[in-house]
């Protein structure tokens, strides 16, 4: 991320969090614990001069502190597209169930129609 309050990036002093960022109502609904802490910003202290900027929550889970490039990073952060969580929940439904569910189908239907919403009667449904 090259967040920029203020003018200044964040991301150049050596820090790298990606343009990742939860929904509000994520963000909002998460345990007020330590994981809290550790998975989210709102704010960051400059360094040089101490201030300190607040702004929307980030994800600060895959921080880089050896980034210094605002558009590089040498960490492979793992991120979970939802058609991921989607198609392993089919699986898991299967393999809990000794083979297909109506729920596994939903959800393997539901990645079809989200990838294929321009032409949803192209492809047969299961």
């Amino acid at each position: 991320m090259h967040v920029k309050p203020g003018g200044r990036s964040v991301a150049g002093g050596g820090s790298s969090f990606g343009a990742i960022f939860p929904e509000r109502k994520y963000y909002e609904e998460y345990p007020e614990d330590y994981r809290k802490e550790v998975n989210f910003f709102t704010e960051w202290t400059f360094p040089e001069d101490s201030t300190t900027v607040s702004f929307e929550p980030h994800f600060f889970k895959y921080h880089d502190p050896g980034q210094t490039n605002a558009k590089r990073s040498s960490v492979n952060f793992p991120l979970f597209r939802y058609a991921e969580v989607l198609l392993i929940y089919a699986e898991a439904a299967n393999e809990a169930n000794s083979g297909p569910t109506p729920e596994a189908y939903a959800a393997v239907n539901k990645v079809r129609e989200r990838a294929r919403h321009d032409h949803p009667l192209v492809f047969f449904l299961i």
